[in-house]
C-alpha cells in the first residue's frame, strides 16, 4: 500500500513538472538562452578579471601546480574568491527566481508577457537579496552544486591530477573522504533549506516564519524529496553522458574519414574536454530549469494553496505603467552599454596574459611541417601538419639571388632536391630552383613536390594554424619582403618570427611592434637570462637537451610572463623532458605522437585506456 502511494505521488509530481515546463516553453527557452549569454559576456569576464586580479595581488607573476596551494591561502585570494562566489550565487539566484515565477504562471495556466516577466523577476530578485541576504544565497549555491555533482564527478574521474598538486593537497585530506563530506553537507543544506527559497519568493514572510513553515512542510518528507531529486538527476546525467560518448564516436568517425585513422586518437584527446564542456553548457540550459521545476512541483504537491504570485504583479501594474518610460530608458541604456562593451570585454579577455599554468595543454608545432610524414619545408608537409590538427607550423626561410623568400633549411639544395651542384641558395634565382624535385629524396610518392615560396606557405597556413617562421637569412631585403607578405595577408597576429639573432628580432619589432618574436637557443653555454627583459624578445624556443640540463630554466622564463617552447621533440623521452619542465609548446616532426602524449598527461589512465581501446591503439 505504501509503494502504491509513492508511485501515485511520483506520477503526480512528474505530471506537474511536464505541465509547468510545457505551458510557457518558448519563454523558458528564450530566458535560458539570455541567461547563458549574460553569463558568457558579463559573468565570465568578471570571474576572469577577478582571477587575474587575485594573481596580481598575490605577488606571483603566474600560477602553476607547485605554488597553487600558497596562492589559494593568500588573504587577498580568499577575499576575491568569496566575492566571486557571491556574484555566482546572485547570478543563479536571479535565474531561480525567474524560473519559479514562470513555473507559477504555468501552474496556474496563465500567460505572462516577456515585459511583465522581466519586470516582476527583476523586482523580486532585488527584494530577496535586500531582505534575506545569505539565507537565500547559501541554499541556491548548494542546490546548483548538488545538481552539477554528476558532471563534476565524471570530469574528476577522467582527469589525472599533476604530481605537484597531489604532493600539496594529499597531506591536507584524503580526496575521497573530503568530497564525501562536501556531498553530505550539500545534501543537508539542500533538504533543510530548499523549500525556504520558494517561501521567500512567494510569501516574503520573516525568516523565522519561513523556517517554521519549512519545518512543517518537510517533516516526514525528507527521504521522498531526496529520492525524487536524485532519481531525476541520475536520469539527466545518464542522458548527458550517452550523448557525450555518441558525440565522441561521431567525431572519431568524421575525423577518420576526413583525415585518416592514424590521427583520430590525438584529435579526440584534444577535443574530448572541449566537447564535454560544450555539451555541459547545453545541458545547463536543461538541467537547472528541470530541477527548479521539480522542486516547484513537489512544493505545489505538498502545499494546499497555489502561491498566486501573479496577484503581486497585478497590484503593481499601475505603478509599472507610471514608471514605464524610466524602465524603458534603463533597459535601452543597458542594451547600448552592453553592445558597445562586447568588443572591449572580448579584447580585455584576449589581452590578459595567460597566467595560469594549471592543467594547461602545450601547443603542438610541426617542425618544418609534419616532416616525419612528408618532405620537410614543402607544401605537402605543411598540409599534412594542418590535417593532423597542429596549432602551428614551423618552417625555415632563405632568400634567392633575386630576393624571393623560399622555404629551405640548409645553405645548399643538395640534400633535399635533385640538384647536383653545391651552390648556395642565395647564388641561385627563383627561376633556377622552382622546378627542382624537392620530394623524391624523402619518398617517390612526393616526386612532384617543389620548393615553395614564403608566400605560398603563408597562403597554405592562413586561417588554419599559426606560422612559426625560422629566419635563416639576415638579409634586410628578405626581412622586408617577409614582412610585406605577412602584412598583405593580414597575418601579423598569426605569425611568430624566430631567430638565433636578437638583433634581427629587434629589426622585426621595428617593422611592427605587434609581431611576436621568439629567440632560438641551441646551447647550454648561451646566456639567455640577459634577454629575459628584452622588449625585442617575446618568447624563447630552446633545444630540449638545454632544458634537460637546466630544469628551472622554463620556470624562470615564466616568471617574466614569457613562453618557452622545446625543440626538436621527436620521441617520448624528449616530450617528457618538456612536460616535466612545464614548456608551453613542442616543435616536433611527429605532431600526432607529441599530442597524444602531451594531452594525455591530464587524462586519467582509465579514460585514456578507454579511448585507446575504442580506437584500437
Amino acid at each position: 500500500m505504501v509503494k502504491l502511494i509513492v508511485v501515485i505521488s511520483m506520477t503526480n509530481i512528474f505530471k506537474t513538472l511536464k505541465n509547468i515546463i510545457a505551458y510557457n516553453f518558448k519563454k523558458l527557452i528564450v530566458f535560458e538562452i539570455l541567461m547563458r549569454l549574460f553569463g558568457v559576456f558579463i559573468i565570465f569576464p568578471l570571474l576572469r578579471i577577478g582571477l587575474f586580479t587575485a594573481i596580481r595581488l598575490s605577488g606571483y607573476p603566474y600560477i602553476n601546480n607547485e605554488i597553487l596551494l600558497d596562492f589559494l591561502a593568500k588573504p587577498s585570494t580568499i577575499m576575491i574568491f568569496l566575492t566571486l562566489l557571491i556574484i555566482l550565487a546572485i547570478y543563479f539566484m536571479i535565474e531561480y527566481v525567474f524560473l519559479s515565477i514562470l513555473f507559477d504562471y504555468s501552474y496556474q495556466k496563465k500567460d505572462i508577457s516577456f515585459k511583465n516577466f522581466a519586470f516582476l523577476g527583476s523586482k523580486k530578485s532585488f527584494k530577496l537579496i535586500k531582505k534575506y541576504h545569505v539565507f537565500i544565497l547559501l541554499p541556491i549555491l548548494s542546490f546548483v552544486l548538488l545538481i552539477e555533482i554528476g558532471q563534476i564527478t565524471f570530469f574528476s574521474t577522467s582527469i589525472k591530477l599533476p604530481d605537484e598538486l597531489i604532493e600539496n593537497f594529499v597531506p591536507l585530506f584524503h580526496f575521497g573522504i573530503f568530497f564525501l563530506i562536501i556531498f553530505i553537507i550539500l545534501i543537508i543544506i539542500f533538504l533543510e533549506f530548499i523549500f525556504i527559497i520558494h517561501d521567500f519568493i512567494f510569501t516574503e514572510n520573516s525568516i523565522k516564519a519561513v523556517f517554521k513553515e519549512k519545518n512543517s512542510l518537510i517533516k516526514n518528507n525528507r527521504k521522498g524529496v531526496f529520492y525524487r531529486f536524485i532519481l531525476m538527476n541520475v536520469i539527466l546525467n545518464i542522458v548527458m553522458f550517452v550523448i557525450y560518448f555518441l558525440a565522441i564516436l561521431i567525431l572519431s568517425f568524421i575525423v577518420s574519414k576526413l583525415k585518416g585513422e592514424e590521427v583520430v586518437l590525438s584529435i579526440v584527446i584534444t577535443s574530448a574536454y572541449s566537447l564535454y564542456w560544450m555539451i555541459g553548457v547545453f545541458f545547463s540550459i536543461i538541467i537547472l530549469p528541470i530541477n527548479v521545476g521539480l522542486i516547484s512541483s513537489i512544493y505545489y504537491n505538498l502545499n494546499d494553496i497555489t502561491p498566486q504570485i501573479s496577484l503581486v504583479e497585478e497590484t503593481k501594474k499601475t505603478k509599472y505603467q507610471r514608471n514605464r518610460w524610466l524602465i524603458r530608458f534603463t533597459i535601452s541604456t543597458f542594451i547600448v552599454f552592453f553592445s558597445l562593451n562586447i568588443v572591449s570585454i572580448s579584447e580585455s579577455i584576449r589581452s590578459i596574459t595567460d597566467q595560469t599554468q594549471i592543467f594547461k595543454q602545450e601547443e603542438i608545432i610541426a617542425h618544418r611541417g609534419a616532416s616525419f610524414y612528408a618532405p620537410e619545408n614543402t607544401l605537402a608537409a605543411i598540409q599534412t601538419a594542418i590535417d593532423q590538427g597542429v596549432d602551428g607550423v614551423e618552417f625555415d626561410v632563405w632568400g634567392t639571388a633575386d630576393d624571393i623568400p623560399v622555404l629551405l633549411h640548409d645553405l645548399t639544395l643538395t640534400r633535399t632536391t635533385n640538384i647536383s651542384n653545391n651552390k648556395r641558395i642565395w647564388e641561385l634565382t627563383y627561376d633556377e630552383i622552382k622546378d627542382l624535385d624537392a620530394g623524391s629524396w624523402f619518398s617517390p610518392e612526393f616526386a612532384d613536390e617543389k620548393i615553395p615560396t614564403f608566400e605560398e606557405a603563408i597562403l597554405a597556413i592562413k586561417g588554419k594554424a599559426s606560422a612559426f617562421i625560422d629566419m635563416k637569412t639576415t638579409s634586410r631585403v628578405i626581412e622586408d619582403e617577409v614582412y610585406r607578405i605577412i602584412l598583405e595577408n593580414d597575418m601579423v597576429n598569426d605569425v611568430k618570427i624566430m631567430s638565433f639573432s636578437v638583433t634581427q628580432l629587434y629589426r622585426f619589432k621595428e617593422l611592427n611592434p605587434d609581431l611576436t618574436t621568439i629567440l632560438l637557443v641551441g646551447s647550454s653555454d648561451y646566456d639567455l637570462y640577459q634577454h629575459l627583459e628584452d622588449e625585442g624578445v617575446d618568447d624563447f624556443a630552446i633545444e630540449v637537451n638545454v632544458i634537460n640540463n637546466n630544469p628551472r630554466l622554463v620556470s624562470t622564463i615564466h616568471r617574466y610572463q614569457k613562453k618557452a617552447y622545446a625543440w626538436v621533440v621527436d620521441d617520448q623521452r624528449a616530450i617528457y623532458i618538456g612536460m616535466d619542465a612545464d614548456v608551453d609548446g613542442f616543435i616536433t616532426k611527429r605532431p600526432i605522437i607529441a599530442r597524444e602524449i602531451a594531452y594525455s598527461k591530464n587524462t586519467s589512465d582509465s579514460f585514456k585506456n578507454f579511448l585507446e581501446l575504442l580506437f584500437e591503439r
